[in-house]
């Protein structure tokens, strides 16, 4: 070998170790980056004719383990799936107020409502006790519609993420579209690619946390991304992709749903948790949002369904207090008139003459005389069913306090007690129940409430016998379809005040032996005045007492869910009598509550909220469990990777020891043969 052969191959040596050195120091300096791989270069050596002519840099490598990055990027997915579904959930536990350790808000106040229909049981008449019930029953309702308000954002802030959710993974697909074309320019000019890879192996990562991804090498140094089912990511140019608020679609075909074909990261979490599907999944955490807003419906409808049951919601609880049964099944009495004077009407069911094959019914108004009973006698000769309808006919045709409507029973009526009529069927439409003559002379109110109330009019005018000496008026109460009832020369001699009373005591008790009034009762007031003598004025009343009769509750979702106006504004009160009925509705455990993702059986209303709780903490928890797996096994798998990829500072620094040895010995040679030449030419010159 010559000396310039010499020198050229101790030149090459020198460079070749001058980029290993390069690269190692690279390798030290960025030990402690996350995802930066050990990159090492290849050396060949160089061949001159027969002989060797030093070394070269032939390419570069970096430290890869296929099928563990391949596990590492699928427990990404899992724990990007897993991890989005907790954080969702957390957010549910947090709406329901169950993540306190205090009782949920929720339950809580389908409880107090309870407690507060109990206490008013105990003191229907208690005006405090109403206000109780009416406060709870808002409070329940408040609560319903904050749950549903922070569930709907809930289901916003999902539907936002999914759309940044997109955005960052269009903008990592464009990103390593863009390092496989650095890549591949690197390669072809004999560069180092390995930190282009690097970078492109973290957007892969990013991308499987997204969804599950399938990486395929391509030619020169490309790679493509598929889903695990063959949907097409990335190969060549990257897909774009959108959300409509229900559908994930690509820009490609923008008609086709992507919802079931992107999975296995959060996108999935997010997709599927704000998904409706039907039947509702079984998955705890898919479509959420909608069992959320299902159940919360849920709670509605079981205040407000007024089916007659078994067993007896809280609605036909309310709605049914003014009806008492007689027999089984056979007959039901509904007050015509709501409130205190309803409530004393009682009916009773008693054997006519001895012999005759009959039955009396008799209605009796509390405070009036038996006199003024109503009394229905009904012969059974033709058969218990028979006698059911004709009593119902009788009653229907001729009463003024009560109707009657015909069971299912063709039991043969018995003798029985008295049967108590609790509030009657009142019109929650109308107004005031009654008009005063003069200013706070008399108050006059419907005994029949609702269309027949409405019709109902009074008249004071002159009394038939009335003279100067002995003055007196005749009231006449007037209903359309009906008799008009006339009290007649009431005596006034007294003075207006004696006869406001007079007036009072002749239409709620009868007037010399006769019936009290069937369609009105009387209060007298504080006036003293005295009609105008031989005037003649009308007054018309409206409708009844103030008894809200039904639609305690008012709405048909959770959004809407409110309680009563006129509950609200004290315009209408609740009927004394219908706090047994609905405590007893509420004491009821054989109810059955169905919704998306909740069926409740032998439950009560107060099982009802707590339920619902459980359902989602029940949720929470199985998705938290999994999560805080997958996380350590995403942890775990990544600590490998980087294990087997990563940088050893302490193997590096002993390569660069070598290295700088072998870069001193080629230096020397280098050396060695400068002094070589140096000797040649100072021979050459003594020569000359």
């Amino acid at each position: 070998m010559s000396l310039f052969d010499a020198l050229s191959s101790s030149l090459s040596g020198l460079q070749s170790v001058s980029t290993q050195m390069q690269i190692v120091a690279n390798n030290i300096a960025n030990a402690g980056q996350t995802g930066y791989t050990e990159k090492t270069a290849t050396t060949t050596a160089i061949v001159v004719g027969n002989g060797g002519g030093g070394t070269e840099v032939s390419g570069f490598s970096r430290a890869s383990d296929d099928a563990l990055t391949t596990a590492v990027n699928a427990a990404d997915s899992n724990a990007g799936l897993l991890s989005t579904q907790n954080s969702y959930l957390q957010q549910v536990q947090t709406i329901l107020g169950s993540d306190t350790g205090d009782q949920p808000p929720l339950a809580e106040a389908i409880a107090q409502f309870s407690s507060a229909w109990t206490q008013l049981a105990a003191e229907p008449e208690s005006d405090v006790q109403q206000q109780q019930v009416i406060q709870a029953a808002s409070t329940l309702t408040s609560q319903v519609q904050q749950t549903a308000t922070a569930v709907e954002s809930l289901n916003m802030q999902v539907k936002t993420d999914i759309g940044g959710m997109l955005s960052t993974l269009n903008s990592n697909l464009q990103q390593i579209a863009s390092l496989n074309s650095e890549i591949t320019q690197a390669l072809s000019v004999n560069q180092s690619a390995g930190d282009l890879e690097d970078q492109r192996d973290q957007l892969i990562q990013k991308v499987s946390s997204v969804m599950s991804v399938t990486v395929l090498p391509r030619a020169q140094g490309q790679i493509a991304l598929y889903t695990p089912s063959g949907y097409m990511l990335l190969d060549g140019q990257p897909q774009s992709f959108s959300y409509d608020g229900t559908n994930v679609t690509a820009a490609l075909n923008p008609t086709m749903s992507l919802n079931n074909v992107l999975t296995g990261g959060s996108l999935q979490a997010a997709v599927n948790f704000c998904a409706t599907t039907s039947p509702a999944s079984t998955d705890p955490a898919t479509s959420v949002i909608q069992k959320l807003q299902s159940q919360l419906n849920a709670v509605v409808s079981a205040f407000t369904d007024s089916s007659a049951g078994p067993p007896q919601t809280f609605a036909n609880a309310y709605d049914q207090t003014a009806s008492a049964s007689i027999g089984s099944g056979s007959l039901d009495l509904t007050s015509k008139y709501s409130g205190t004077f309803g409530n004393g009407i009682s009916v009773t069911l008693a054997a006519g003459v001895p012999g005759s094959n009959t039955y009396v019914a008799t209605v009796h108004v509390a405070g009036q005389s038996t006199t003024s009973d109503e009394s229905y006698t009904v012969s059974t000769a033709q058969g218990s069913a028979a006698f059911w309808s004709d009593l119902a006919s009788d009653i229907n045709s001729k009463s003024r306090l009560v109707t009657a409507t015909v069971g299912s029973s063709a039991a043969t009526p018995a003798a029985s007690g008295p049967t108590t009529l609790t509030g009657g069927a009142g019109d929650s439409t109308n107004g005031a129940a009654s008009v005063t003559i003069p200013t706070n002379g008399m108050t006059f109110t419907a005994l029949n409430n609702g269309s027949a109330g409405n019709n109902i009019s009074v008249s004071i005018s002159t009394g038939t016998n009335s003279t100067t000496a002995s003055p007196s008026y005749k009231v006449t109460i007037s209903c359309t379809g009906q008799t008009s009832e006339v009290f007649d020369n009431i005596d006034a001699s007294g003075g207006g005040a004696a006869f406001w009373t007079n007036v009072a005591n002749a239409i709620n008790y009868g007037q010399n032996g006769g019936s009290p009034s069937k369609l009105v009762m009387a209060t007298a007031g504080t006036s003293t005045t005295l009609p105008t003598t031989g005037s003649t004025s009308a007054y018309s009343l409206s409708g009844g007492t103030d008894d809200l009769e039904s639609d305690f509750f008012t709405g048909t979702d959770s959004t809407t869910f409110a309680v009563n106006a006129s509950l609200l504004d004290g315009s209408q009160t609740i009927p004394e009598a219908s706090s047994a009925k609905v405590v007893a509705a509420f004491n009821d455990s054989t109810k059955t509550f169905t919704a998306d993702g909740l069926k409740l059986t032998n439950a009560s209303y107060s099982s009802l909220g707590t339920g619902i709780v459980s359902v989602f903490q029940q949720a929470a928890s199985s998705v938290s469990q999994s999560s805080t797996t997958a996380t350590a096994q995403q942890t775990y798998l990544q600590q490998r990777l980087t294990n087997e990829t990563g940088v050893n500072v302490d193997t590096e620094t002993a390569a660069l020891v070598t290295l700088q040895n072998t870069y001193a010995a080629s230096a020397h040679v280098i050396s060695i043969i400068d002094q070589m030449f140096t000797v040649l030419e100072d021979i050459g010159t003594t020569t000359t």
